[in-house]
């Protein structure tokens, strides 16, 4: 609130500060994620979900109805790859978010950069959505780089991220 007291003066302030009551102000800082972007995740997060579901649903069928014919089963394994190919995209992108939505909170500048500097290889993705060892690499990529990660934000940013990162959790461990 300091913040907005400096920007608009002592008579603004006031008059801004008893129409918002109890309302929090926030200010981008350039560190949000915008809503668009988030969405765009969702929406290709389903679409790969729905393409597994047909697959599924698709091979399920084929396997019922034969199993000894050879053109068949040439054509469920084509299914097949095509399920395991989509099933890690859906893990990169999963994978992927959770890198960012880490560097994110720990006030990331640049998500791209941070993800590519990250040894994605030494990294597990638990059940339970978190992935062990990312904290450790993002605190020495800061103290490293620290360029790519803000000094100053606003104190409830990681309450929206920790609430993006329970819904990703949340529709990962659906897609699962």
């Amino acid at each position: 609130m300091e913040q907005l007291k400096g920007l608009l003066g002592e008579e603004i302030y006031h008059q801004v500060k008893e129409k918002a009551g109890d309302r929090k102000l926030m200010f981008d800082d350039e560190n949000f994620i915008p809503k668009s972007r988030f969405n765009k995740v969702i929406q290709k997060k389903n679409a790969y979900k729905d393409q597994v579901k047909l697959l599924n649903d698709k091979l399920t069928e084929i396997q019922k109805i034969v199993q000894d014919n050879e053109e068949l089963v040439k054509n469920l394994q084509e299914i097949n790859e095509k399920l395991s190919q989509q099933n890690e995209k859906i893990k990169e992108k999963c994978f992927l978010n959770a890198i960012h939505l880490q560097a994110t909170k720990m006030n990331g500048k640049n998500m791209d950069a941070v993800s590519r500097l990250i040894d994605k290889k030494s990294l597990i993705m638990l059940e339970d959505g978190t992935i062990m060892g990312l904290e450790e690499q993002l605190k020495s990529l800061r103290e490293s780089k620290p360029f790519l990660f803000a000094e100053d934000t606003l104190s409830y940013l990681g309450k929206i991220h920790d609430y993006v990162e329970s819904l990703m959790h949340t529709r990962m461990i659906e897609k699962l």
